[in-house]
């Protein structure tokens, strides 16, 4: 049954294959009957500094360049720099002490700049996959060779300072277009993270070839920077909201598998208020029974492996 039906007729290269909703109820689509799954990430952003334009913070809207000095202004690259050297620290501690793992989105930019700790964040375990080369341009504005360079480039820095290869990709901002996915399924990517429509991962084919798509959450975002702006949320509102979607998803989850998402930054959830947050949500989740904490390699590696050829086994 189709619920929805687009105003305008226009087609996409690939085909969806989404696990059908109506077979989602209490079935063990996770490892050992796993309920849901958490992924929790880190945004390792990094800037080209030499262009007249480049994002904000967000990833949206641009920011202007002084129009003498011709670059962006000094805040977004000292809080870069704030959360490399000071917040990725403390968050390194934080997920070593909880013995949590993680995916660390990062742009290969970010890991030109500061290849010492990208490479022992690899070597600690945690997962080190691709978010761009920089926060520059935003994905839309790309051609196809030019998604297709760019995860090329970023995907061989990367490489370089980790010796191992990525897996998988998440545009700035979760902003993407067709270029996007089918430089992705060309690229041979095993997973994007960059689409919405689903609560659980799905495949895109493209002309015999395949990718995961795991999908992202925009809208009610659980994320450390949308969360700690607000001037009118203390950090216990923060803390408990966290809390509180957790524990709506995990009821969810008992009739129909999910996937969680907790998105966090180095400038901001690095900071030592902000940290102790971190630790308290992350301790918090690893009470409950049935989650799969995992990294967004992992889920996409399940999928994979589970149901590349079909959801007739599933549960």
């Amino acid at each position: 049954m189709a619920y929805y039906k687009p105003q305008k007729n226009i087609p996409l290269p690939y085909a969806e294959r989404h696990f059908p909703v109506e077979r989602r109820n209490k079935r063990a689509i996770w490892p050992n009957g796993a309920r849901m799954a958490f992924i929790g990430y880190v945004a390792l952003e990094q800037w080209d500094w030499n262009q007249p334009r480049t994002l904000s913070l967000t990833g949206r809207p641009p920011y202007n360049p002084n129009p003498i000095l011709g670059h962006p202004p000094l805040d977004v690259r000292t809080q870069v720099k704030y959360g490399a050297e000071i917040g990725m620290p403390r968050i390194r501690d934080i997920l070593q002490e909880v013995g949590v793992p993680f995916t660390m989105l990062t742009c290969g930019s970010y890991a030109e700049d500061f290849p010492g700790i990208v490479k022992e964040l690899s070597d600690l375990g945690y997962e080190i996959n691709a978010h761009t080369y920089s926060y520059s341009v935003a994905a839309t504005e790309l051609s196809l060779a030019e998604h297709r360079e760019d995860i090329q480039r970023t995907y061989r820095i990367l490489e370089d300072v980790t010796g191992k290869r990525p897996t998988g990709w998440l545009s700035p901002s979760a902003q993407c277009d067709i270029n996007t996915i089918t430089a992705c399924i060309e690229e041979g990517v095993l997973y994007n993270a960059d689409l919405q429509d689903d609560e659980l991962p799905y495949f895109l084919d493209l002309n015999g070839k395949s990718i995961v798509i795991v999908p992202y959450r925009m809208i009610g975002n659980i994320n450390d920077y949308l969360l700690l702006k607000p001037q009118n949320m203390t950090l216990s509102d923060s803390l408990e909201f966290m809390k509180q979607s957790f524990d709506r998803c995990y009821e969810a989850a008992g009739t129909t598998p999910l996937l969680f998402n907790f998105g966090t930054h180095p400038f901001v959830i690095g900071r030592a208020d902000a940290a102790q947050i971190f630790r308290e949500f992350l301790r918090y989740v690893k009470t409950r029974s049935g989650v799969w904490m995992t990294t967004l390699e992992g889920v996409a590696n399940w999928w994979n492996e589970a149901y590349r050829n079909g959801y007739g086994a599933a549960g």
